[in-house]
Protein backbone atom coordinates (compact mmCIF):
# COMPACT_ATOMS: atom_id res chain seq x y z
CA UNK A 1 0.00 0.00 0.00
CA UNK A 2 2.57 2.40 0.94
CA UNK A 3 4.54 1.40 -2.95
CA UNK A 4 1.29 1.90 -4.26
CA UNK A 5 1.17 5.64 -2.50
CA UNK A 6 4.65 6.68 -3.45
CA UNK A 7 4.51 5.46 -6.91
CA UNK A 8 0.99 7.90 -7.34
CA UNK A 9 2.56 10.40 -5.87
CA UNK A 10 5.29 10.26 -8.59
CA UNK A 11 3.27 9.87 -10.90
CA UNK A 12 1.07 13.12 -9.93
CA UNK A 13 4.25 14.93 -9.58
CA UNK A 14 5.98 14.19 -12.78
CA UNK A 15 3.68 15.94 -15.12
CA UNK A 16 6.15 16.89 -17.90
CA UNK A 17 6.68 13.41 -18.43
CA UNK A 18 4.93 12.10 -21.60
CA UNK A 19 4.39 8.62 -22.53
CA UNK A 20 1.56 8.36 -25.15
CA UNK A 21 -0.53 11.42 -24.55
CA UNK A 22 -2.45 9.61 -22.42
CA UNK A 23 -2.94 10.97 -19.14
CA UNK A 24 -4.40 7.99 -17.16
CA UNK A 25 -1.89 5.82 -18.94
CA UNK A 26 0.55 7.73 -18.46
CA UNK A 27 -0.11 8.21 -15.00
CA UNK A 28 -0.14 4.29 -14.30
CA UNK A 29 3.07 3.96 -15.85
CA UNK A 30 4.87 6.17 -14.17
CA UNK A 31 3.36 4.40 -10.43
CA UNK A 32 4.31 0.94 -12.00
CA UNK A 33 7.73 2.28 -12.62
CA UNK A 34 8.58 3.49 -8.99
CA UNK A 35 6.52 0.17 -6.93
CA UNK A 36 8.75 -1.81 -9.43
CA UNK A 37 12.49 0.19 -8.85
CA UNK A 38 11.17 -0.10 -5.02
CA UNK A 39 10.73 -4.29 -5.40
CA UNK A 40 13.90 -4.25 -7.98
CA UNK A 41 16.14 -2.34 -6.02
CA UNK A 42 15.38 -4.43 -2.55
CA UNK A 43 15.72 -7.52 -4.01
CA UNK A 44 19.12 -7.08 -5.59
CA UNK A 45 20.16 -5.94 -1.97
CA UNK A 46 21.07 -9.77 -1.90
CA UNK A 47 25.26 -9.61 -1.45
CA UNK A 48 27.65 -7.18 -0.74
CA UNK A 49 28.30 -3.90 -2.42
CA UNK A 50 25.56 -5.06 -5.94
CA UNK A 51 22.77 -2.20 -4.53
CA UNK A 52 25.02 0.43 -4.20
CA UNK A 53 27.18 0.15 -6.78
CA UNK A 54 24.48 -0.72 -9.19
CA UNK A 55 22.93 2.51 -8.28
CA UNK A 56 25.51 4.66 -8.00
CA UNK A 57 26.44 3.78 -11.93
CA UNK A 58 23.06 4.88 -12.65
CA UNK A 59 23.17 8.02 -10.38
CA UNK A 60 26.10 9.69 -12.18
CA UNK A 61 24.81 8.49 -15.33
CA UNK A 62 22.00 10.16 -14.96
CA UNK A 63 23.85 13.28 -13.56
CA UNK A 64 25.10 13.91 -16.53
CA UNK A 65 21.80 13.94 -18.69
CA UNK A 66 20.82 15.93 -15.68
CA UNK A 67 23.70 18.61 -15.81
CA UNK A 68 22.61 18.94 -19.47
CA UNK A 69 18.82 19.81 -19.62
CA UNK A 70 19.01 20.90 -15.99
CA UNK A 71 16.66 20.78 -13.39
CA UNK A 72 16.08 20.35 -9.40
CA UNK A 73 16.71 16.65 -8.97
CA UNK A 74 20.19 17.46 -9.71
CA UNK A 75 20.53 18.57 -5.98
CA UNK A 76 18.69 15.40 -5.23
CA UNK A 77 21.07 13.11 -7.06
CA UNK A 78 24.00 14.41 -6.15
CA UNK A 79 23.50 14.06 -2.33
CA UNK A 80 22.45 10.47 -3.24
CA UNK A 81 25.88 10.08 -4.61
CA UNK A 82 27.35 11.33 -1.63
CA UNK A 83 25.47 9.16 0.54
CA UNK A 84 26.52 5.98 -1.31
CA UNK A 85 29.97 6.84 -1.99
CA UNK A 86 29.98 7.13 1.97
CA UNK A 87 27.99 3.81 2.06
CA UNK A 88 30.15 1.82 -0.05
CA UNK A 89 33.39 2.50 1.53
CA UNK A 90 31.80 0.07 4.52
CA UNK A 91 29.66 -2.27 1.97
CA UNK A 92 31.81 -3.01 -1.03
CA UNK A 93 32.84 -7.11 -0.16
CA UNK A 94 33.87 -7.73 2.39
CA UNK A 95 31.21 -5.58 3.43
CA UNK A 96 30.81 -4.16 7.03
CA UNK A 97 27.50 -2.26 6.66
CA UNK A 98 24.90 -3.48 5.55
CA UNK A 99 21.64 -1.53 3.32
CA UNK A 100 18.45 -3.40 4.46
CA UNK A 101 14.70 -2.87 3.30
CA UNK A 102 14.38 0.40 4.38
CA UNK A 103 17.44 2.02 2.77
CA UNK A 104 17.20 -0.39 -0.28
CA UNK A 105 13.57 0.80 -1.18
CA UNK A 106 14.01 4.62 -0.86
CA UNK A 107 16.86 4.24 -3.20
CA UNK A 108 14.57 2.61 -5.55
CA UNK A 109 11.90 5.42 -5.21
CA UNK A 110 14.58 8.14 -5.63
CA UNK A 111 16.32 6.30 -8.98
CA UNK A 112 12.27 6.03 -10.41
CA UNK A 113 12.06 9.63 -9.57
CA UNK A 114 15.80 10.26 -11.30
CA UNK A 115 15.24 8.24 -14.32
CA UNK A 116 11.82 9.39 -14.88
CA UNK A 117 12.99 13.22 -14.96
CA UNK A 118 16.10 12.83 -16.82
CA UNK A 119 15.50 9.91 -19.34
CA UNK A 120 11.29 11.40 -19.97
CA UNK A 121 12.87 15.06 -20.39
CA UNK A 122 10.66 16.92 -23.67
CA UNK A 123 14.08 17.24 -24.92
CA UNK A 124 14.01 12.88 -25.00
CA UNK A 125 11.99 10.65 -26.45
CA UNK A 126 8.82 9.05 -25.73
CA UNK A 127 6.29 6.55 -26.03
CA UNK A 128 8.61 3.41 -26.39
CA UNK A 129 11.27 4.88 -26.86
CA UNK A 130 11.58 5.97 -23.27
CA UNK A 131 10.29 2.63 -22.25
CA UNK A 132 13.02 1.05 -23.16
CA UNK A 133 15.64 3.71 -22.23
CA UNK A 134 14.37 2.85 -18.42
CA UNK A 135 14.75 -1.07 -18.98
CA UNK A 136 17.91 -0.15 -20.46
CA UNK A 137 19.99 1.72 -17.80
CA UNK A 138 18.70 -0.18 -14.85
CA UNK A 139 18.97 -3.50 -16.77
CA UNK A 140 20.94 -5.67 -14.45
CA UNK A 141 18.58 -5.10 -11.98
CA UNK A 142 15.12 -5.60 -13.33
CA UNK A 143 16.21 -8.84 -15.11
CA UNK A 144 17.41 -10.29 -11.60
CA UNK A 145 13.70 -9.05 -10.47
CA UNK A 146 12.47 -10.73 -13.85
CA UNK A 147 14.08 -14.00 -14.01
CA UNK A 148 13.45 -14.90 -9.90
CA UNK A 149 10.46 -13.52 -9.76
CA UNK A 150 9.38 -16.60 -13.10
CA UNK A 151 12.07 -18.93 -11.62
CA UNK A 152 10.08 -19.02 -7.95
CA UNK A 153 6.73 -19.10 -9.29
CA UNK A 154 7.61 -22.35 -11.67
CA UNK A 155 9.40 -23.48 -8.73
CA UNK A 156 6.06 -23.27 -6.82
CA UNK A 157 7.29 -20.18 -4.47
CA UNK A 158 6.27 -17.03 -3.45
CA UNK A 159 8.34 -14.37 -5.52
CA UNK A 160 7.97 -11.83 -2.49
CA UNK A 161 10.05 -14.36 0.33
CA UNK A 162 14.07 -14.26 0.56
CA UNK A 163 16.23 -16.54 -1.34
CA UNK A 164 19.59 -17.23 -2.37
CA UNK A 165 18.32 -17.97 -6.45
CA UNK A 166 19.47 -14.49 -7.71
CA UNK A 167 21.79 -13.84 -10.50
CA UNK A 168 24.12 -12.66 -8.21
CA UNK A 169 23.85 -16.08 -6.51
CA UNK A 170 23.62 -18.00 -9.32
CA UNK A 171 27.25 -16.85 -10.36
CA UNK A 172 28.31 -17.43 -7.15
CA UNK A 173 27.40 -20.75 -7.53
CA UNK A 174 30.04 -20.87 -10.46
CA UNK A 175 32.78 -20.22 -8.44
CA UNK A 176 32.58 -16.36 -8.62
CA UNK A 177 33.84 -14.24 -6.04
CA UNK A 178 31.64 -11.54 -4.17
CA UNK A 179 34.38 -8.78 -5.46
CA UNK A 180 34.18 -10.53 -9.09
CA UNK A 181 30.25 -10.15 -8.66
CA UNK A 182 30.24 -6.88 -7.81
CA UNK A 183 32.56 -5.46 -10.67
CA UNK A 184 30.72 -7.43 -13.17
CA UNK A 185 27.37 -6.03 -11.98
CA UNK A 186 29.27 -2.32 -12.16
CA UNK A 187 30.59 -3.04 -16.03
CA UNK A 188 27.38 -4.11 -16.85
CA UNK A 189 25.44 -1.34 -15.80
CA UNK A 190 28.31 0.96 -17.25
CA UNK A 191 27.40 -0.80 -20.66
CA UNK A 192 23.71 -0.23 -20.43
CA UNK A 193 24.31 3.30 -19.26
CA UNK A 194 26.34 3.96 -22.19
CA UNK A 195 24.02 2.27 -24.60
CA UNK A 196 20.83 4.62 -23.39
CA UNK A 197 23.33 7.90 -24.10
CA UNK A 198 23.73 6.34 -27.56
CA UNK A 199 20.25 5.90 -27.78
CA UNK A 200 19.67 9.32 -26.84
CA UNK A 201 21.49 11.44 -29.39
CA UNK A 202 21.82 9.48 -31.92
CA UNK A 203 18.19 7.85 -32.23
CA UNK A 204 17.46 4.84 -35.04
CA UNK A 205 15.43 2.30 -35.47
CA UNK A 206 18.15 0.12 -35.52
CA UNK A 207 19.93 0.91 -32.63
CA UNK A 208 16.30 0.71 -31.09
CA UNK A 209 16.29 -3.06 -32.14
CA UNK A 210 19.61 -3.31 -30.91
CA UNK A 211 18.95 -2.25 -27.69
CA UNK A 212 15.77 -4.85 -26.99
CA UNK A 213 17.90 -7.43 -28.44
CA UNK A 214 20.71 -6.94 -26.25
CA UNK A 215 18.26 -6.83 -23.33
CA UNK A 216 16.63 -9.90 -24.06
CA UNK A 217 19.73 -11.82 -24.90
CA UNK A 218 21.29 -10.25 -21.44
CA UNK A 219 18.38 -11.79 -19.47
CA UNK A 220 17.60 -15.33 -21.18
CA UNK A 221 21.80 -15.97 -20.57
CA UNK A 222 20.76 -14.81 -16.93
CA UNK A 223 18.45 -17.32 -16.70
CA UNK A 224 19.59 -20.13 -18.36
CA UNK A 225 22.40 -20.01 -15.92
CA UNK A 226 19.67 -20.22 -13.17
CA UNK A 227 18.30 -23.19 -14.70
CA UNK A 228 21.37 -24.95 -14.94
CA UNK A 229 22.08 -24.64 -11.39
CA UNK A 230 18.36 -25.56 -10.33
CA UNK A 231 18.98 -28.66 -12.05
CA UNK A 232 22.22 -29.17 -10.70
CA UNK A 233 20.40 -28.99 -7.23
CA UNK A 234 22.69 -25.99 -6.51
CA UNK A 235 19.82 -24.24 -4.89
CA UNK A 236 16.47 -26.00 -4.61
CA UNK A 237 12.73 -24.81 -4.06
CA UNK A 238 9.68 -26.09 -1.84
CA UNK A 239 6.20 -27.31 -3.50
Amino acid sequence: LTQIVCGIMVALMLTDVVFFDRMWLDISIKAFWVILLMNSINMLDNMDGISGSVSMVVLMAIFLMIFVIGGWSLILCLGLIAALTAFLWFNYPPSKLYMGDAGSQILGCALAVLTLQSLGSQLYLMGWNLIINLCLILLPSLADTAIVTVNRILGGQSPFVGGKDHTTHNLAYLGKTPKWIANTFISLTLVSAILVWINIYFPTNLFHLICVIYMVVYTLAMWQITRKNLKQSKFTYSK
